[in-house]
């Protein structure tokens, strides 16, 4: 039987996601809503071999250390927030968001408005998690005013998912 840790099953979809941005915009930005030994050093790499910027937003000191060594001015950002601030949390503006930060899922969800405003594209990861409690993704985007195109990448648990206002045919016709 083949298995995979539960942290690292967005890997996939996060990296076509972030190839899909890097290789199609002139200067772009990613952010990451949490930071992890799963994702930071994948979309960090990326962005540095494909010109674009990454910055980290946490509410985890802890986990905000374990990367401080790798910021750049150019290349990457790491910013702190008070973990009482994440319902607050205003999106800036980017290419693409990663989603996976300390918030519960259906917390995080509440994001995805505003996110749809700011950015063409959003990978969140736990999307089942949603589902088990009873909501539908399909429902959901009727209501997010800009994102036509989802994707939920089942094949590992838990899953992820891809929302974009744009077509990607190598996130979408796969």
């Amino acid at each position: 039987m083949n298995t995979i840790d539960s942290y690292a099953t967005h890997q996939y979809p996060l990296i076509r996601s972030a190839l899909s941005i890097l290789q199609s915009e002139d200067d772009p930005t990613i952010i990451e809503l949490g930071i992890g030994h799963y994702s930071t050093p994948i979309l960090l790499a990326l962005c540095e071999q494909l010109t674009g910027k990454l910055i980290s937003i946490t509410s985890s000191a802890g986990w905000a250390s374990k990367f401080r060594h790798l910021e750049r001015p150019d290349l990457f950002e790491i910013r702190l927030i008070n973990e009482t601030a994440w319902p607050l949390f205003e999106p800036p503006p980017a290419s693409m968001y990663f989603v996976d930060n300390e918030e519960l899922t259906k917390d995080r969800l509440k994001h995805l408005t505003a996110l749809s405003k700011q950015s063409k594209l959003v990978v969140m990861h736990d999307a089942c998690t949603f589902e088990r409690e009873g909501h539908d993704w399909q429902e959901t985007m009727n209501t997010i005013p800009n994102f036509k195109y989802l994707k939920i990448y089942r094949g590992l648990k838990p899953a992820t998912a891809i929302l974009a206002t744009e077509y990607y045919p190598a996130l979408f016709e796969s």
